[in-house]
């Protein structure tokens, strides 16, 4: 019979209930018969792994073809000859191995029985032609297939042929003997049954190809491949079809099943590995290798390993999925054989590879004379395998004790005990037991193995002591791979005088230029050293140092160096021993700044200048050896400030004093003072930084700083990517400034006109009124950041312009931001967490920084970039900003635009207000500059409606938000219709993270609305009414005079069909 095409199967049905009855009876009654079959043969009912280790009997460990071994031992390690034998031809056949002595076929005809343990030759047949066929032995006769077209049934002890059968081809496949029959495909395409006492021919099926694979038996069925692809599944008692599956079309198919739980497992030429129901056929999986596959699978441990092409492939039984494949250098045709998690197979590369059968790697090789087809049968610890070089090979693990010496245990360091020895080979299993003061085990994986160009190795472990006293180290095990062990019980002691812990090690200048060292240490120190090195070089010795004792037997050793320079002083503890030559130091190491040089204060010219003006002081020219560690200013009006750079606002008209105090490292200070005269702005002044004509001021140097307000609004309509359409025209702040007369390298200070603070967001423009004239106040909008100026140092002398721009990064006014908050002074401002409320900016600036932008500071410049050395940027934040964004201010940051990427800058905060955070961030040049913090940034992508239900209005939609930010938070998705929110869902997305969102509700309108989810339209939708259905009074009855006709003819039918029937029973 034929499967269908693409892998499907066909099971053979029964006829009727009659039929099937019959057959259970007949099954039933011939119980007794069948069961006798079963008498001194192998059961083929058994699919876990084989257990015993002291024969393998055929191809198939088993008669389920597994070659698979749970509790054996074979050469792990290494592989060493420990016979071989050479043949008159190549040896493809696998060898079994019952009772002492190994069976195997040779091309050069004939069948050989060796000695196991020998290798000598006990008998040996000679058949009509090659012998590719692995031997199966049972109740002492030896099955095999021969080339001359026969089967020949050998008496296993000496030899003699009990008879031979004759098919109608060679016969490659090796014999399956149970319950008394024996299973044989040819290469006249035909599965043979035979009686296995006198080879007469119980059945025969004829597949659709040559039969070389290997039968398996289990639970009645016979499993067999064949060269048309197929894979059959045959009644073991008449060779009837139980199903066939198709691998995919005709090729050479070597490979046999295995069948493990249940499960048929076999390769292809197709390059795929199969696995199949065993009961109807039905594939499990289908696995896909590099090439065809002629090896034949072996199952342990829910892992299937079988050889292709030139890879060995360890697969999952229940999914085929890849756990590991192992490359050698030609293909596999040997099957794996698996013993106690040891993976043999051999290789077209003349070589026999063992594996790790759960890592896939190699554990060793031996290489052959020439190809390897043969698969490997490991019995008693002896792997055996036939090579084309005509040679079969015995090998076993290597059984040389292990040469040990120099076994030594010492005391290295503190308290550490070293257990150490030589060895002339390998080690797999180590232990060392410590005992005396402590008890503990050293194991294996605490020793370290290092191995010299001989090969001999070297291991050390180390053991850390609690406490000291006398220990001794006893090798209890040294074993290698095969378990020959060479300890002996090795013993050697040694005493611990642990070195004395050192602690707060420590180096300070108390005065002037003395340097003290000081330290504790656990015990009394004979021998100290300390070197001084960098400002001064000297070594401090025992006799410097005054010792101390304190509380638990400690001391406290104190030394002081003095010294005739300022500078750093180090001190390194170079020697801390007790008595006993324990050494305690390790390169303790501390150093201190000697340093008696004041700074000299610079608080910066005399200035004059308005009422309420912003005025900056300046502290860099102050110098110091060392470098200054705060800057203190006295404003003169009790207010006071720190930093290098400051600014005040003077709101009273005086002559103010101002006081700058600084202190290096050392503690050594230096007080500088300056006068600011404030002129009352009625004197004629320029009117301060408020107003909207500008203002300008002269420096101290004699060149002239204007900053003029811009005139009109920048328009939201130009070109300008940067900022989004939606936003609002008055959204950009901008202001020109001049500079006239600059000095080469003058550094200027440019102070910017801010908006009023105490301005509300309702308050109306005194200067301009309404444009439409109405009594209703304008609203202004309120600033999240306002520039306050720059202090700029120029390169070189000339006169420059440049203009500053600012606007927030949150542009969005929609419905589905945030709730509004209200800011500080009253000032209402939208915070929104998504990328939906930044300019395109923004979003960049989010993306590629992971930063929340706050507003842009733009500076276009009239002049080259290289025309300023140095510009520091000063600014602020609204504080109620940072607090519904859950930012704090020490994430403040400006960045710098440089096209390639966006550059941090050193930000500091210098001060704050009731309202601002008030900050300096110094500038290599101008650019776009970003004020960015650390919080959420929402970016929301693939909106989707899933379903909108026309008669109830319910609709269900989904996004995609990415947090791009750099800090965790909750976005709130909101579902909108025509502007009405209809739904929200919240989700809470880590930094970095990305989260899908479902969000459910409901159109209440029968018109037509626009769904919008996160910002995002989803369509059109309408919600629909059910239309009524008119009811006409003449249809309705008609309807009823039909129901009850239909009524009627089912009566009037029952009960003619009841007075037939009681007719019928009457006659």
């Amino acid at each position: 019979m034929r499967p269908n095409s693409g892998g499907q199967y066909r099971m053979k049905r029964g006829r009727g209930i009659v039929w099937a009855g019959l057959v259970v009876c007949l099954l039933l009654a011939g119980g007794v018969v069948v069961g006798s079959l079963a008498v001194g043969a192998q059961s083929d009912t058994a699919t876990a792994p084989v257990t015993n280790e002291s024969a393998w009997p055929s191809f198939g460990l088993g008669p389920d073809g597994n070659r698979a071994l749970s509790n054996g031992t074979g050469p792990v390690e290494t592989g060493v000859v420990q016979w071989n034998y050479t043949t008159g031809g190549i040896v493809h056949s696998s060898p079994a191995v019952v009772n002492g002595t190994l069976y195997v076929g040779s091309d050069d005809n004939k069948v050989y029985a060796f000695d196991t343990q020998t290798s000598s030759e006990q008998w040996n047949f000679t058949t009509g032609g090659s012998v590719l066929s692995s031997p199966a032995v049972a109740n002492g006769t030896a099955y095999v297939g021969s080339y001359d077209n026969r089967i020949y049934a050998l008496n296993a002890t000496d030899g003699t042929e009990q008879w031979n059968y004759t098919t109608g081809g060679d016969v490659w496949s090796s014999p399956a003997v149970v319950n008394g029959t024996v299973y044989v495909g040819s290469d006249d395409d035909t599965v043979y049954g035979l009686d296995a006492q006198t080879g007469s021919e119980q059945w025969n099926y004829t597949t659709g190809g040559e039969v070389r694979s290997s039968p398996a038996v289990v639970n009645g069925t016979v499993y067999v491949g064949s060269y048309d692809g197929e894979v059959y599944a045959l009644n073991a008692t008449d060779g009837t079809e139980q199903w066939s599956y198709s691998r995919g079309g005709p090729g050479t198919e070597l490979s046999s099943p295995a069948v493990v739980n249940g499960t048929v497992y076999i390769g292809g030429v197709g390059g795929s590995v199969y696995a199949l129901n065993a009961t109807d056929g039905t594939e499990r999986w289908k696995t896909a290798t590099t090439f065809d596959v002629q090896s034949s699978p072996t199952v342990w441990n829910d892992t299937v390993y079988i050889g292709s092409n030139e890879d060995v492939y360890a697969l999952d039984t229940t999914t085929g999925t890849e756990q590991w494949s192992y490359p050698t250098n030609n293909k596999v045709y040997s099957t794996p054989t698996v013993v106690n998690g040891t993976v043999y197979v051999g290789s077209y590369d003349n070589n026999v590879y063992t594996l790790d059968a759960v890592k896939g790697t190699e554990q060793w090789t031996y290489t052959t004379g020439g190809f390897v087809f043969s698969s490997p049968t490991v019995v008693d610890g002896i792997a055996y395998f036939g090579s084309e070089d005509g040679n079969l090979y015995a090998l076993h693990a290597d059984d040389s004790v292990p040469i040990l010496s120099e076994y030594t245990v010492s005391n290295p360091s503190n308290q550490n005990i070293a257990v150490r020895f030589n060895s002339d080979k390998l080690l797999t299993n180590l232990s060392a037991s410590i005992s005396g003061t402590e008890s503990a085990t050293l194991s294996t994986s605490d020793f370290t193995p290092t191995v010299d160009t001989d090969g001999n190795v070297t291991y050390e472990a180390i053991y850390t002591a609690g406490s000291e006293g006398s220990y001794t180290a006893t090798l209890d095990t040294a074993a290698d791979g095969a378990g020959n062990d060479a300890a002996t019980s090795q013993a050697e002691s040694v005493v611990l005088d642990a070195p004395p812990t050192i602690s707060a090690y420590a180096v300070s200048n108390p005065s002037g230029q003395n340097v003290t060292v000081r330290f504790n240490a656990t015990e009394q120190l004979s021998t100290i050293s300390v070197s001084i090195s960098n400002a001064e070089s000297a070594t401090l010795s025992s006799t410097d140092f005054t010792e101390t004792a304190i509380t638990g037997g400690n001391y406290t050793y104190d030394a002081s160096y003095t010294g005739i320079s300022d500078g750093t002083y180090t001190a390194t503890l170079d020697t801390a021993a007790d008595a006993a030559g324990n050494d305690g130091a390790t390169g303790q190491q501390d150093s201190v700044i000697v340093d008696t040089t004041p700074p000299t204060a610079a608080a910066g010219e005399n200035q004059t200048v308005d009422e309420d003006t912003t005025v900056q002081f300046n502290g860099s020219n102050t110098t110091d050896n060392t470098g200054i560690a705060s800057y203190n200013w006295s404003f003169g009006d009790g207010m006071n400030a720190t930093g290098q750079t400051v600014t005040h606002t003077y709101t009273d008209s005086g002559e103010y004093t101002v006081t700058l105090t600084v202190e290096d490292a050392a503690g050594n200070q230096d007080i500088d003072t300056s006068t600011v005269t404030v002129e009352s702005s009625s004197n004629g002044g320029s009117g301060g930084n408020g107003g909207g004509g500008g203002s300008s001021r002269s420096t101290d140097t004699g060149s002239t700083v204007t900053v003029v307000p811009a005139q009109e609004p920048e328009s939201s309509d130009s070109d300008d990517s940067s900022t989004r359409g939606s936003e609002a025209a008055d959204s950009i702040d901008s202001q020109s400034v001049a500079v006239r007369g600059v000095s080469r390298g003058e550094r200027v200070s440019v102070d910017f006109t801010t908006p009023d603070e105490d301005r509300t967001a309702t308050d109306q423009d005194e200067s301009t009124g309404d444009s439409d004239g109405s009594d209703e106040p304008t609203p202004r909008q309120v600033r999240n950041i306002v520039p306050d100026g720059l202090d700029i140092q120029f390169a070189e002398a000339g006169d420059y312009e440049f203009t500053v721009r600012t606007r927030d990064a949150d542009t969005s006014d929609s419905a589905e931001s945030e709730p509004s908050r209200t800011g500080d002074s009253g000032s209402a401002f939208r915070s929104d967490f998504s990328t939906n409320s930044l300019s395109d900016d923004g979003v960049r600036f989010a993306r590629e920084t992971r930063q929340r932008p706050v507003g842009f500071i733009e500076v276009d410049t009239e002049f080259e970039t290289e025309a300023v050395e140095t510009a520091t940027h000063r600014f602020r934040v609204r504080k109620s900003y940072l607090e519904s964004t859950d930012a704090s201010v020490e994430s403040v940051r400006l960045y710098r635009d440089e096209i390639a990427q966006w550059r941090e800058l050193d930000t500091q905060q210098v001060r704050e207000t009731e309202d601002y955070y008030f900050f300096e961030a110094e500038t290599p040049g101008f650019s776009v500059f970003v004020i960015g913090t650390s919080a959420p940034v929402f970016e929301t992508t693939d909106q989707q409606l899933i379903g909108f239900d026309e008669s109830t209005g319910g609709v269900e939609a989904t996004v995609s938000v990415e947090n791009i930010g750099s800090k965790a938070g909750t976005y709130d998705a909101v579902l909108s219709a025509d502007g009405e929110t209809i739904g929200t869902a919240e989700a809470s997305v880590d930094a970095a993270e990305r989260a899908d969102v479902t969000v459910t509700g409901t159109v209440e309108t029968d018109d037509p609305v626009t769904l919008r989810l996160a910002g995002q339209s989803l369509g059109d939708v309408t919600r629909t009414k059910p239309t009524p259905v008119p009811t006409d009074p003449e249809q309705s009855g008609l309807r009823l005079v039909g129901v009850l006709l239909g009524v009627a003819v089912v009566v009037i039918g029952g009960l003619l069909w009841s007075r037939r029937k009681n007719g019928e029973e009457t006659q």
